[in-house]
């Protein structure tokens, strides 16, 4: 169920951005979409949870854009729990041009041949930007997307003013429409069995996306899904919250560090063959 699951987050996100079954739906989510936000407080949440796996992990810090292809800037508090035998905590910090994790007193670097070739695969990649043409071709497909949806002028979210748009999605059809995106920007092509498998290992996918009537911005987006599996249903939930957006941030980056190589052994002798190796 877990891995399914976690899959369909992508999609459930991507699908969130683009639009919305109706008229004033698809007016807040493409307005707050296209807008850009240079800096805020970030925090991400996911939780998997059904009768035998339980996970959780968050990463809470400041975020600066760089611009499009670029690395970001952030300075992101990790903490995981329930992917291995004792929780996990530490720090991930960008500086656009280098990367570093600080894991129990020591810090690890990634280097900046990692983040240039980062970049340019972000650049020419399946995953690049959406050109306009492949936006308005979403934006028709995504109407088999959202079956039910409403739109909620006056909510208030954190003591600030916002419109919040609400629904359900139909995971199947969007998984289809993303996956003939990805297989013509020379991304690798999923069968229909995958996608069906993948589908049906929801049986509903709901979503709700705050949008700040101060400046159209985005402020929060929260997804919650559950699993098909007769036996091991579960749920999946998912958000991402925006605050103090387009407000200076402060980002203190170490200068150095040990290779990441280093990070992975050290996990490996940690937590053996657990899943949380670093490569």
């Amino acid at each position: 169920m877990a891995r399914r699951a976690v899959v369909a987050i992508a999609c459930v996100a991507s699908a969130v951005a683009l639009t919305s079954c109706g008229s004033r739906e698809a007016e807040v989510l493409g307005t707050a979409f296209q807008k850009h936000i240079n800096s805020a407080q970030l925090t991400i949440k996911v939780g998997v949870s059904s009768k035998e796996y339980a996970f959780q992990a968050s990463m809470v810090g400041p975020y600066r854009s760089r611009g499009e292809h670029k690395m970001p800037a952030f300075d992101f508090g990790v903490n995981v729990l329930g992917a291995t035998p004792q929780p996990i905590s530490g720090h991930v910090i960008s500086t656009g041009e280098n990367w570093f994790i600080q894991y129990k007193g020591e810090t690890y670097e990634a280097g900046e041949d990692v983040i240039r070739e980062a970049e340019r695969e972000d650049a020419s990649g399946p995953t690049r930007s959406l050109s306009p043409a492949e936006v308005q071709k979403l934006l028709s497909d995504a109407r088999d997307w959202f079956p039910d949806s409403q739109t909620q002028e006056n909510a208030t979210l954190g003591g600030e003013q916002v419109t919040r748009v609400t629904g359900k999605l139909n995971v199947k059809a969007a998984l289809k429409d993303f996956a003939e995106l990805i297989s013509k920007r020379g991304g690798p092509k999923l069968g229909g069995r995958d996608l069906d498998e993948a589908g049906d290992a929801i049986k509903d996918a709901r979503f709700t996306v705050d949008v700040s009537k101060a400046d159209g911005k985005l402020r929060r987006i929260v997804g919650h899904m559950k699993s098909a599996a007769p036996g091991d249903p579960g749920a999946v939930d998912f958000s991402i919250q925006w605050k103090s957006v387009d407000k200076p941030v402060t980002i203190d980056a170490p200068s150095s560090g040990k290779p990441l190589e280093e990070l992975g052994r050290r996990l490996q002798q940690e937590f053996g063959d657990s899943d949380s190796q670093v490569s």
